[in-house]
């Protein structure tokens, strides 16, 4: 019984996270999905709606690169900087 209750159990988080991805678009899914759990929610949801990636979000997979990608995020939101003044300095493609 209890190895029915898991199997059951495993089933159901199988189908929880499968059909979502099963319902995204077409051209978006493994990439989306890649994107999404390497770089986090904000770079997946942009480029499903066909944004690019900037080289500071695509920097963050390079160990060595990391830490002054992260490092310049940050000074860049102590300053304020807004999608607006990263759409005039990368290109509305990407912000």
């Amino acid at each position: 019984m209890k190895k029915m209750m898991v199997f059951l159990a495993v089933a159901v988080l199988a189908l929880a996270v499968l059909a979502p991805i099963s319902q995204a678009k077409p051209k978006s899914r493994v990439k989306g999905f890649f994107i999404g759990s390497c770089l986090g929610v904000r770079s997946a949801t942009a480029y499903n709606e066909g944004k690019d990636l900037s080289i500071r979000e695509w920097g963050l997979l390079i160990p060595g690169f990391q830490c002054y990608i992260m490092v310049m995020n940050g000074i860049d939101g102590k300053n304020g900087k807004t999608n607006r003044d990263l759409a005039k300095q990368y290109g509305s493609n990407f912000f």
